[in-house]
C-alpha cells in the first residue's frame, strides 16, 4: 500500500503531497 517516495501521505484525504507541505499541515 505504501508508495515509494511517499511516507504516510496515502492515508491523507487529499492526493499525495510533497513532504514539505505535509510537515506544515501537521
Amino acid at each position: 500500500m505504501q508508495q515509494p517516495g511517499i511516507p504516510h501521505s496515502n492515508f491523507l484525504p487529499y492526493p499525495p503531497i510533497p513532504t514539505s507541505n505535509s510537515r506544515s499541515f501537521r
